[in-house]
């Protein structure tokens, strides 16, 4: 039975992707794919960059490495979310564009509950 409360067509209807479509989802999928060694690569250089005010004898704010450290932090997590899907798409043998679409789409899906459970229970979101 499809949920009056959900807009989103019942999966078996689920139209193909347009080229268009498609060429977008492998273009995701790709900066996916691209994200770890980025979000490593800026780690890195703020951490240089501390290194480097340091040693010009430059105070470095508390927030800054605070930042380094999510950002460390952040690196390590792109990178094993990233990891993991990719096992998982490989596995699967789904084709890149449409493992994309699917994992979009799931996100959208959760936001949307939440958003949802938000609306109908604001005290959750305190």
């Amino acid at each position: 039975m499809h949920d009056q409360h959900d807009d989103r067509p019942p999966a078996e209807s689920t139209p193909a992707m347009t080229e268009a479509e498609r060429a977008l989802a492998h273009h995701r999928y790709a900066t996916r794919l691209n994200l770890p060694p980025q979000v490593a690569h800026c780690a890195s250089t703020l951490e240089r960059t501390i290194s480097a005010a340091r040693y010009a004898g430059l105070g470095i704010d508390d927030d800054v490495c605070r930042a380094m450290a999510a950002l460390d932090h952040w690196a390590d997590a792109v990178r094993r979310d990233v990891d993991e899907g990719e096992r998982e798409r490989a596995a699967s043998g789904a084709d890149p564009a449409v493992w994309q679409r699917e994992r979009e789409r799931s996100a959208w899906r959760t936001l949307r509950a939440d958003i949802v459970a938000g609306i109908a229970s604001p005290e959750a979101g305190r």
